[in-house]
C-alpha cells in the first residue's frame, strides 16, 4: 500500500514504467473501474503496450464491451505468451454473445498455443538423446570469461560447449556444457554390464551451474562411459 500511495502522490510526474506499476496495483487492489483511466493513459503514451492492452481488454470483455477484443488481439500480437489465455478470454465473451462458431475458432487457437507452449517448455527442461546442437555462437569475450571460470576447477579436464537447436524461441538460447572429469571407473563397469553402486550426487555440477556466467539457460552434462 505504501508503494501505491507514493505512486499516487507523484501521479503527474510518473514515467511509463511507473504508470504501468500504478495501473497494475490499482487494478489488483481496487478493481477494473479504478484502473481504467490509468491504463488508457498508458496506452495513449505507448499504444502497443501489451500488458496494459491485455489488462484493459480483459476488464472490458468482463463487462461484455466488444472494444476488449481488439485490445487483447493486439496484446497477443505483441506477446505470444498472451495467445492462449487471451484466446480463452475472447472465446468466453463470444460464447456469451451467442457467436458459437467464432468462439470455437478462438478455442482452437488457444489449444494450439497451449500445445506449442508445452512443447517449448519440454525442450528446455532437459537434454535429450534426440536433441540437435549448434555452435555456441558466444562472443570472444564471453567465451574467455567462461573458460577462465572453468579453469578454476581442476577436476574439469576438458569441456565442450554447444547450443541446443530449439524449435521454439530460438533467440533465447539454451547452452549445453559437456565436461570430462577424467576416468570414471564406476560408469565404465556399469557400461560393461557389471553392477556397481552409483556414487552420490557430485557437487561439482551444481557448483558449475550456479557460478558459470552463461548468457542464457544452461545444462552441465558430465560425459562418461554411460553418458
Amino acid at each position: 500500500e505504501d508503494v501505491l500511495a507514493q505512486l499516487e502522490q507523484r501521479r503527474e510526474t510518473l514515467d511509463d514504467a511507473e504508470l504501468w506499476q500504478l495501473a497494475h496495483l490499482i487494478d489488483t487492489r481496487r478493481g477494473a473501474d479504478a484502473a481504467e483511466p490509468h491504463l488508457r493513459e498508458l496506452l495513449r503514451r505507448i499504444p502497443r503496450h501489451a500488458a496494459a492492452a491485455y489488462t484493459l481488454g480483459y476488464n472490458l470483455l468482463d463487462r461484455d464491451d466488444a472494444e476488449g477484443v481488439g485490445l487483447i488481439e493486439m496484446a497477443m500480437e505483441r506477446d505470444s505468451n498472451a495467445t492462449a489465455p487471451g484466446s480463452r478470454v475472447i472465446a468466453s465473451y463470444l460464447h456469451r454473445q451467442g457467436k458459437i462458431e467464432e468462439a470455437e475458432r478462438y478455442e482452437a487457437r488457444a489449444a494450439q498455443a497451449e500445445a506449442a507452449q508445452a512443447e517449448a517448455e519440454h525442450e528446455r527442461e532437459s537434454v535429450y538423446r534426440k536433441d540437435s546442437f549448434l555452435p555456441h555462437a558466444l562472443e570472444p569475450a564471453e567465451l574467455s570469461t567462461l573458460a577462465a571460470e572453468l579453469a578454476k576447477h581442476p577436476r574439469v579436464k576438458r569441456a565442450w560447449l554447444a547450443r541446443k537447436d530449439l524449435k521454439h524461441n530460438p533467440d533465447s538460447p539454451v547452452f549445453v556444457l559437456g565436461i570430462d572429469k577424467g576416468f570414471d571407473w564406476r560408469a565404465y563397469l556399469r557400461a560393461k554390464g557389471i553392477d556397481v553402486d552409483k556414487a552420490g550426487p557430485d557437487p561439482l555440477v551444481d557448483e558449475l551451474a550456479s557460478t558459470l556466467p552463461f548468457p542464457g539457460e544452461a545444462f552441465i552434462v558430465p560425459l562418461h562411459a554411460e553418458n
